[in-house]
């Protein structure tokens, strides 16, 4: 059995905070990223896939563009 992985308007949102509303949000990069690690750690075999908006949209990311 294959497992697919999808993410999406990630935003570059990194960590789990809300830099817009100033909150932590269980979401962004960090939260991705283990459960990504913890579907991967099984056995079956995995694709993951980015369909976009991933370094666009955040506050931090408009301030690193400059």
């Amino acid at each position: 059995m294959l497992r697919i992985l999808q993410t999406t308007d990630l935003h570059a949102h990194a960590l789990e905070f809300d830099y817009n509303n100033n909150f932590f949000a269980r979401r962004g990069l960090s939260r991705s990223a283990l459960q990504i690690e913890n579907a991967k750690a099984t056995d079956k075999p995995c694709l993951l896939f980015d369909t976009g908006d991933f370094l666009q949209g955040s506050p931090i990311a408009d301030r690193l563009a400059q």
